[in-house]
């Protein structure tokens, strides 16, 4: 659930260090550094000398692409109440006699367990809602709202995802979608999206008079391809949702549309999660895109983020791919929307169809309140993970390259030296 899939890409959020405004006790100012120090003895005692006041929550050295380099990369993640210490201590490393190059970098998650330090941080919605919201007046939707937020911000890792207990008029709502929508995904969602659609209904988890509970999607889904859904109470900012990506978890909320506009909505909910994304997480190659697209991020610019979070939304939220020479859907924000699909493919002149190029979706812009006047349309999932990892590698400027440690669950650092 990136925010910038429903708000415009003008508001992300800029954050070196990862804080919000949450006042849990979990909300740290956290910042790392790769520091380059002389291969010598000594080097490193020196530079740990220049660390004051703060928490150093990690320290890591970087493999070498060549054992004879004279230099040897150090990366450090460090936290404090505050700003200033971390600020000083960044200062500290830069002046330090052992420091021959600093690129300070945000903190990033390198685990599932990672993102407890993130958790409660939802910059949109959730419980408030804007004053154009379907939903704003209505006092017992919006308590209702709040009841189901509340339950997901007690949420943490190992725990069951907090159960929903949907009433009448929510199931309506979904039922109504499910069955609009269904004509639809038959013929136009791509042959990944269907056969997954398809086994979840051969399942029982996808049924047209129940919600299917995020904890059995959850477990389907990681029984599949590895990778799990995380409750959360609103939307969050396109770092985080991004870096969540890199360690194959899914933010996914549970509240559901107003329902006296069951195709419309202002912002991702349960129908949108379910009905248009989990559905292909649960495809590895589209799962293996998602993943690449989110350990890019880590330890991006903020600049870099929102290049990013634009890749995402041409690919993930609204993509298209070619299938049997026909042009087909693969974005959940076209998979659950009936204005939109009926938009994409009934032959509306308001839309054009381009080639899949990461480059130019990273500078273009996109609507949020108007259908898309522009899709990108990808060969397969293969190519378009293959465009984007040669764009990543070429674009996305990090002095480290980062990859996903399948025995261990967790993402490593490589040098990579740019």
């Amino acid at each position: 659930m990136l925010r910038g899939a429903f708000q415009r890409s003008g508001g992300l959020l800029r954050h070196m260090f990862g804080r919000s405004s949450s006042t849990l006790a979990e909300s740290m100012v956290r910042a790392g550094a790769v520091v380059s120090v002389p291969n010598d003895p000594g080097a490193l005692r020196d530079l740990l000398r220049s660390i004051d006041r703060v928490n150093l929550t990690r320290i890591e050295s970087i493999p070498l692409a060549d054992d004879t380099q004279q230099i040897a990369n150090i990366h450090l993640e460090f936290c404090a109440g505050t700003k200033e210490p971390v600020n000083s201590t960044l200062e500290n490393l830069r002046k330090s006699p052992s420091t021959v190059a600093l690129a300070g970098v945000p903190w990033f998650p390198r685990t599932q367990k990672d993102l407890e330090r993130i958790k409660g941080q939802t910059v949109q919605f959730g419980e408030e809602l804007d004053a154009d919201h379907p939903g704003f007046l209505d006092k017992e939707y919006r308590k209702r709202r709040s009841q189901i937020a509340q339950a997901d911000k007690s949420y943490r890792l190992g725990m069951k995802i907090p159960k929903v207990n949907y009433v009448q008029s929510e199931t309506s709502t979904w039922k109504t979608i499910y069955e609009t929508m269904e004509p639809l995904r038959n013929k136009y969602a791509c042959r990944e999206f269907l056969y997954a659609f398809s086994a979840m209904e051969a399942a029982g988890i996808m049924r047209a008079d129940h919600i299917p509970q995020l904890q059995t999607l959850n477990d389907y889904l990681n029984d599949r391809t590895g990778w799990r859904i995380r409750p959360v109470s609103g939307l969050v900012s396109p770092r985080n949702f991004l870096n969540a990506l890199a360690v194959r978890v899914f933010h996914s909320t549970q509240y559901i549309r107003h329902h006296d506009q069951p195709l419309y909505t202002p912002e991702p909910d349960i129908c949108h999660e379910v009905l248009g994304h989990i559905p292909m997480l649960c495809d590895p190659g589209f799962a293996a895109f998602s993943q690449e697209i989110g350990l890019a991020s880590l330890g991006a610019s903020d600049d870099d983020i929102e290049r990013l979070a634009r890749c995402y939304w041409f690919t993930v939220e609204f993509g298209l791919c070619r299938q049997d020479g026909e042009v087909k859907a693969y974005g959940a924000g076209v998979l659950s929307s009936y204005g939109e699909i009926e938009h994409a493919f009934m032959g509306s002149e308001a839309r054009t169809f381009v080639d899949w190029d990461p480059m130019v979706a990273s500078q273009t812009d996109y609507p949020i309140t108007k259908y898309q006047p522009l899709y990108f349309v990808a060969n397969n999932f293969t190519s378009a993970r293959n465009k984007l990892v040669a764009f990543t590698s070429n674009e996305i400027k990090r002095p480290f390259g980062t990859v996903f440690n399948e025995e261990r669950n967790e993402v490593s650092i490589t040098w990579q030296g740019r």
